[in-house]
């Protein structure tokens, strides 16, 4: 699971503890607006420098009896889901040589033959064959990171946000897509035409953000130099734009990049290798089945509520493959976690149900019978009271029984090759229940053991990587069967390469 550092800082409108948010096992030449490249989220870092994606406002209780009472409105207007579309004649190819990085004869997937490792693609085929892990260099070496900068992180879809975040025209958040090498900052806006847009968060002036956290504008502004960008990310005003010298305005719009929703969720892409609905169709049938309950779709939204984001920054001292691998497996969890996750919910292999489908994996449980009591539960048998669903490459999602903050959007991404950054995005929700502030307390510290237990032993298993003692591991076919396929899918990007 994502882990949180001592010195982390919750960033958002109100006060929320990192256990609360907590609540489940985790723990990359321009293009005026209307050329389609690739996309960023919420709180992270831009080249290093903090970004807060959290957002200054009213309380929900203020705004729902406002709402009530006729007062401001955040109905949704205009139509949802629309992708930014569109190329000005000249443009498209700049705009897809920023993205993308050079791409020449000899490259693959934007990363020279000549600076990839030597791996023999015919051998990791033959160990994955046989249950073994990735090699240990691929945790360790600059050159993976690279080739996963431009095979992965730039070629996915990312979830930066959810939709009713973005309901009014002139609503909008901003966020991230980052690797190893890279960090490309974004902002999404409902424009006043209804329609939904994503822009690489850069100023065309001297490159400063026009957008911080989220929230309601007119106008994006640049508060270095003041240039101002209309919500469909043309240019606006510049001061004393009178003294001329600029090319014409129509050519310094913001640099738009492919955005989509589904079910509730926004996401966003650098440079995608299919649509959003193909990257997406394993899991909506999965939580079809499990019965997860999309609390930010159309049909399940509250108009009347605000959903206020609370972003929870985090960060761990290991390659970001090896704390993905710790979150999606539970074979782990009866001696790390004795006296935490195991505390409350059952991991027992007769009651702990993991499984994979096409780009994830996906955990149900239920809570230990003594907690369940504690916490009233008193009709059970239905949908998994704990459910954990992982995306490729880098997204998590939580559903069942929440306790706290019911919505929260997990990522994570390498910070160099030994180490990881994340994020917990999380939203109160109408439906959220009120439960035994004792009870919350004792919930809030078996998720901060074990959060920590996660990221100490990720980092220690990166130390084993580093002492160039370790080629491959071998794993269960059963408990470890969620690893395996994580494993494939990595191969899956960066074998082509290696092919090349």
């Amino acid at each position: 699971m994502l882990t949180t550092v001592a010195s982390s800082t919750t960033i958002s409108c109100a006060t929320v503890s990192a256990a609360r948010i907590h609540q489940r096992r985790l723990v990359g030449a321009p293009a005026p607006t209307g050329a389609p490249v690739g996309g960023w989220s919420a709180s992270s870092s831009v080249m290093g420098t903090p970004v807060t994606a959290a957002c200054g406002g009213r309380s929900s209780t203020s705004l729902r009896s406002q709402r009530t009472s006729g007062g401001p409105s955040s109905g949704c207007a205009g139509d949802v889901g629309h992708r930014s579309g569109g190329c000005r004649a000249g443009s498209a190819a700049a705009a897809r040589h920023l993205i993308e990085g050079s791409v020449r004869d000899g490259y693959a997937d934007g990363v020279a033959s000549t600076e990839l490792p030597a791996v023999d693609p015919d051998e990791i085929d033959r160990i994955l064959a046989e249950g073994a892990t990735l090699p240990g260099s691929f945790y360790t070496d600059p050159r993976i990171a690279t080739l996963e900068d431009e095979a992965v992180f730039r070629r996915t879809w990312q979830i930066v946000g959810v939709e009713p975040e973005v309901r009014r025209p002139g609503d909008f958040f901003t966020s991230h897509i980052s690797g190893t090498n890279f960090s490309v900052p974004i902002v999404v806006t409902r424009a006043d035409d209804g329609r939904l847009r994503a822009f690489v968060n850069v100023c065309r002036h001297r490159a400063h953000f026009v957008a911080v956290g989220c929230g309601h504008k007119k106008f994006l502004q640049c508060s270095y130099h003041g240039w101002t960008y209309k919500l469909d990310g043309s240019l606006n005003s510049v001061p004393r734009s009178d003294e001329g010298g600029l090319p014409p305005f129509d050519r310094l719009g913001l640099y738009d990049l492919p955005v989509d929703t589904w079910r509730g969720y926004v996401f966003v892409a650098l440079q995608p290798a299919e649509p959003l609905s193909a990257a997406v169709t394993g899991l909506g049938t999965v939580l079809d089945d499990v019965g997860f309950d999309f609390p930010f779709a159309a049909e399940n939204a509250d108009p009347d509520f605000e959903y206020v984001r609370q972003v929870q920054p985090m960060s761990g001292p290991s390659n970001w493959k090896a704390m993905n691998e710790n979150n999606i497996e539970c074979y782990h969890c009866p001696t790390t976690h004795r006296h935490s996750f195991s505390d409350m919910y059952k991991v027992d292999p007769a009651h702990y149900l993991h499984r994979e489908f096409d780009r994830g994996v996906y955990h149900t449980s239920d809570f230990q019978d003594r907690v369940a009591a504690t916490l009233g539960l008193t009709e059970r048998g239905g949908a998994p009271e704990y459910q954990f669903y992982y995306l490729w490459p880098n997204m998590y999602l939580q559903g069942g029984i929440e306790l706290g903050f019911g919505g929260t959007v997990e990522r994570l991404w390498p910070d160099g090759v030994d180490r990881w950054k994340g994020e917990i995005v999380s939203y109160a929700l109408p439906s959220s229940r009120e439960y035994d502030p004792d009870v919350i307390k004792q919930v809030e510290e078996w998720w901060r053991l074990t959060v920590e237990e996660d990221r100490d032993a990720a980092g220690r298993v990166q130390t084993g990587l580093k002492s160039g003692l370790y080629s491959w591991g071998y794993t269960l076919p059963e408990s470890e069967r969620n690893m395996r396929h994580f494993y494939r899918l990595v191969w899956e990007a960066l074998a082509p390469s290696f092919r090349h």
